[in-house]
């Protein structure tokens, strides 16, 4: 997948006012970090965006043409979507690692049990 591309604004943003490419750019640091296995942070950026995003489309802050704010939508659509297939597959990995844990601590307690341990 790549960077979406950056959207020519009618006017400067200044340094208060929330921007889609601030948004965008929030979206692809946050995939950075769940393929980093940053969980914790990835959930810390997600958690701060949500708010941003609400805000950006009930303030509306700046004219952008249509096609272009929809293609920055799927954009950020598909890295969410990325970001949700990397938690699915470190939520089984998870679990596994529980399963393996779980099955050896049996394997060890019938050894013990077995040699009156």
């Amino acid at each position: 997948m790549q960077q979406a591309e950056v959207i020519a604004f009618p006017r400067a943003a200044s340094p208060g006012r929330l921007t889609w490419n601030a948004l965008l750019a929030m979206t692809h640091d946050l995939l950075g970090q769940a393929r980093a296995g940053d969980w914790s942070g990835a959930l810390a950026l997600q958690q701060a965006r949500r708010p941003l995003l609400e805000r950006y489309f009930h303030e509306h802050p700046e004219q952008i043409d249509r096609t272009a704010l929809a293609d920055g939508i799927r954009v950020m659509l598909e890295l969410d979507a990325e970001v949700a297939r990397l938690a699915a597959r470190q939520r089984d990995d998870l679990h596994e690692e529980e399963v393996t844990s779980r099955r050896a601590g049996k394997a060890a307690g019938a050894y013990l049990r077995h040699h009156g341990i």
